[in-house]
């Protein structure tokens, strides 16, 4: 699965990622503006919830890891989009599928 997305705060100047998440449990994210790329490997634990899963991402770079939820964003018109949110120390990153 291929997402893509704005991030960022208000007073941040906001920036341009695409996560690709492959089969065997590997990630890949690329800043679209300056090229940077990060990869590593993710977990999926389902959840009570139908079609909603915890995200677990594990860095190749770094000793931090990341948890997020992967699922389908709904809105009040009925519709949705599968989106992944990821939290880390200060940030909250939205990514929704293309």
């Amino acid at each position: 699965m291929e997402i893509g997305g704005r991030s960022g705060f208000r007073r941040q100047r906001a920036f341009i990622l695409r996560k690709t998440f492959k089969k065997d449990q590997t990630y890949r994210c690329k800043n679209l503006e300056n090229k940077k790329i990060w990869k590593g490997t993710y977990t999926l634990s389902r959840t009570k919830s139908k079609d909603t899963y915890m995200l677990h991402l594990v860095p190749d770079q770094g000793t931090a890891s990341y948890y997020g939820v992967y699922g389908t964003r709904e809105y009040e018109d009925g519709t949705g989009h599968m989106s992944v949110i990821l939290t880390t120390k200060d940030k909250i990153l939205s990514f929704l599928a293309e």
